[in-house]
């Protein structure tokens, strides 16, 4: 009873995670039409996704990237930014394999093309998130030590990714039910958000949920 409360509220977190990152304005070399078009489509499929409508939503992101490829402009910084975008719709929706995909489609083109694309802190945390959703616990370890790595080594050090990290990476080693070592991931995370936050605040409740979880 206590392990699927504690995945239901955690699965909470993660969505609130997804959904909060907004992507870079990704620029590539199209016309002014079509680039037009594919910001028009882009809006919808937000505003879709913001009111639920995830089908949509994914409907207008592919709209979107569809004039991309009819452009010959499908490996650029704007393809990787609404492969991110159809990678949070599918996640929304629960088809965390897709969103999978999507998500390392955009890590790809962020990689292989210069300039500023979509963070790439978020697209190996969404992937970590999925990758734990569907129970693949030790590629989800992987992507948070990425994403831990980044923030840590930002040259103004990500505290706030840092410690989202330590509470991720404290849930694999709770799910391996290796509990001392995921609390000490918990009391890193705990200690980093009263750190950043003060002692009573909301952003607390996670931390002291799993710590009260591995004692447990």
């Amino acid at each position: 009873m206590i392990s699927q409360l504690k995945k239901q509220f955690l699965m909470m977190i993660f969505c609130m995670l997804l959904t909060s990152v907004a992507f870079s304005q990704a620029r590539t070399n199209i016309s002014p039409a079509d680039s037009s078009l594919i910001a028009q489509y882009q809006i919808a499929g937000e505003q879709f996704y913001h009111d639920f409508k995830y089908d949509s939503a994914a409907f207008y992101f592919e709209k979107a990237l569809s004039v991309l490829k009819a452009a010959d402009r499908e490996e650029s910084l704007r393809s990787a930014e609404i492969y991110g975008q159809l990678g949070k719709t599918c996640y929304a929706r629960g088809d965390y394999q897709q969103a999978i995909v999507f998500f390392n489609n955009s890590i790809n083109l962020v990689k292989n093309q210069a300039g500023k694309g979509p963070d790439l802190a978020w697209l190996y945390n969404s992937i970590g998130n999925a990758n734990y959703l569907i129970g693949n616990f030790d590629a989800a370890f992987q992507y948070y030590q990425q994403v831990l790595l980044i923030a840590s080594k930002a040259e103004k050090p990500d505290n706030k990714r840092i410690a989202a990290s330590y509470n991720n990476i404290g849930m694999i080693f709770f799910e391996k039910r290796d509990y001392k070592k995921s609390l000490e991931y918990f009391e890193k995370a705990l200690a980093m958000y009263r750190q950043l936050n003060g002692e009573g605040d909301i952003s607390t409740t996670p931390a002291l949920n799993n710590i009260g979880l591995c004692h447990w």
